[in-house]
């Protein structure tokens, strides 16, 4: 997590797209299931490298681990889907 603060302070404050990049894929190393890190390393290939091939399977790799993440929490509760996400913005 802490790696994935770093390289978005390197992208958006430090500017230095140059270091910003391998720090990101250290941090989608060190945790591949962490949306954050994969969503804010696809922003930045999207829209400081324009790379938008690479952007692209980085936003789904986020969106799944999403979905596996609400697919898990459907699992411990009994009722459908759609209400677990609803009581969960209840508690925000």
């Amino acid at each position: 997590m802490i790696a994935c603060r770093y390289a978005l302070f390197l992208d958006t404050t430090a500017r230095d797209v140059k270091s910003a990049e391998p720090v990101y894929l250290r941090a989608i190393e060190a945790a591949p299931t962490n949306a954050d890190s994969l969503r804010n390393f696809a922003v930045f290939l999207s829209e400081k490298l324009k790379d938008f091939a690479r952007a692209d399977d980085y936003f789904a790799r986020a969106v799944q681990v999403c979905r596996n993440f609400l697919r898990q929490i459907d699992s411990l509760v009994d009722i459908p889907f759609p209400c677990v996400i609803s009581s969960a913005y209840a508690f925000i």
